[in-house]
């Protein structure tokens, strides 16, 4: 699961976890836990990793990402700004404008920046 959570300024909430990267930041990810839906998931996965509230949510599309032989479900979810909650996964937090975040989310061998992109993409022709 990967996730653009997106507040009322229209600014994507960057994480950065240095077990995956100590230098570029990353969007909001997990794995589905057995019972849940994939719309759980999101509200689950925003709130255990960033302390934030899903008011609502969309489907944007799906990423195979073989290193894993996984399916990864990629979605935006809207969220009024609120202060952040710790999690032992997350290093550190940031609500950034959308034309910056894309330089700080790595795309090589990533599926948060091919997603961030993605969702950029639907958010301006909207």
């Amino acid at each position: 699961m990967l996730v653009a959570i997106i507040n009322e300024n229209n600014q994507v909430l960057l994480l950065k976890q240095n077990y995956i990267s100590s230098k570029n930041y990353t969007l909001c990810s997990g794995y589905l836990k057995k019972g849940d839906t994939l719309e759980e998931t999101v509200a689950r996965e925003v709130l255990e990793e960033t302390g934030q509230r899903v008011i609502s949510y969309e489907y944007v599309q799906s990423y195979y990402f073989a290193p894993k032989n996984l399916i990864m479900t990629g979605f935006i979810a809207y969220v009024k700004a609120s202060e952040f909650g710790s999690s032992n996964e997350v290093d550190n937090l940031m609500w950034v404008d959308l034309d910056k975040a894309v330089t700080m989310v790595e795309r090589e061998n990533n599926y948060s920046g091919v997603h961030l992109d993605e969702c950029i993409q639907r958010l301006k022709n909207t």
